[in-house]
């Protein structure tokens, strides 16, 4: 059985970019469904699995229920982790900067491409910067619905957005565009997205 983990953060703490009630509603609703849903479709099988064991186990069976509420937690989990509210956490440290220039261009041109990304994304989803471990480079990419990184062995996520309407509808609606500009300049804890690219060798 799995539990909706705490917010690492208040629910006011990221008002006015992300209100009190959009997190509070994303977080106990839509994040708790997929938790709720995950543990009826469990069985023996999975017992003493971790979260991520479980959604590659679900991907290679191809148990579809299991695999989108089960990615579903996974992303949410990550995505939280990805806010700040803290001013300090909302610039890349030198060598996330570094390695962003290298293969971004610049920081802004990054950001340029991280939203259009996600302004493409299809419906509901997500955009993540990733690293990949064959060629050792960040890389933006977009996910439908549950997918997740994670699937694929030689990419690493560092940094994602959700771009389903539950994330934002109620403080920008019909304005995807609107709360991504809110996202890359106000909300992104880049200490996160280097605490991530540390466990690797660059």
């Amino acid at each position: 059985m799995f539990k909706l983990k705490p917010l690492p953060f208040s629910y006011d703490a990221l008002s006015p970019h992300m209100s009190k009630d959009t997190v509070i509603y994303h977080h106990t609703k839509h994040h708790q469904t997929y938790v709720d849903n995950l543990n009826k479709l469990l069985t023996k099988d999975h017992e003493g699995m971790s979260l991520i064991d479980v959604i590659k186990h679900a991907h290679q069976t191809k148990d579809t229920a299991v695999f989108n509420n089960a990615a579903q937690v996974y992303n949410h989990d990550f995505f939280w982790m990805c806010l700040s509210h803290n001013e300090k956490d909302h610039t890349p440290n030198d060598t996330l900067l570094m390695l962003i220039e290298r293969d971004f261009e610049s920081f802004s041109h990054f950001k340029t491409k991280f939203k259009e990304a996600a302004l493409t994304q299809f419906g509901s989803g997500w955009a993540w910067l990733v690293y990949c471990l064959n060629d050792k480079k960040l890389k933006i990419i977009k996910t439908g619905n549950a997918d997740t990184p994670i699937t694929d062995d030689h990419m690493v996520p560092l940094l994602t957005c959700d771009v389903w309407e539950h994330a934002y509808y109620v403080d920008y609606p019909a304005q995807r565009g609107a709360f991504l500009d809110v996202f890359l300049n106000h909300l992104i804890n880049y200490s996160f997205v280097s605490e991530n690219l540390s466990k690797h060798d660059l």
